[in-house]
């Protein structure tokens, strides 16, 4: 939408090469649309899993993957937003999300369970 970003020049105008390591890079050096794109993955993911929270109502969620290692800029809007929308008879007064211990080799974990 033409807001200047240091992530054009490090895609080199070529914006499907942007990866979550490259915003995370623009993200530390105080780049303004990163800081911003990654506030709005926090707010949204809050919404999703307060959704997956009013439908299954799970004792604690656990968040793992590559996007974790960005999670310092996502999470308290992740936090706030999940409060915002949980549903107040579901919520058991305990911390609900949880940092998942497999980082980026969940899913081949998960994968090899399968068979």
């Amino acid at each position: 939408s033409g807001k200047k970003s240091i992530l054009s020049d490090m895609c080199e105008g070529d914006f499907n090469k942007i990866k979550g390591p490259m915003i995370g890079k623009a993200a530390e050096k105080g780049d303004k649309l990163a800081l911003e794109s990654l506030n709005r993955v926090g707010r949204y993911l809050g919404i999703a899993l307060a959704n997956v929270h009013t439908m299954l109502n799970p004792e604690v969620i656990l968040l793992g993957g590559g996007m974790m290692a960005l999670s310092k800029y996502f999470m308290p809007e992740l936090e706030k937003s999940i409060n915002q929308h949980i549903l107040p008879v579901a919520d058991r007064g305990k911390k609900l999300l949880n940092n998942a211990r497999f980082e980026n080799d969940a899913v081949i974990i998960g994968g090899a369970a399968l068979l």
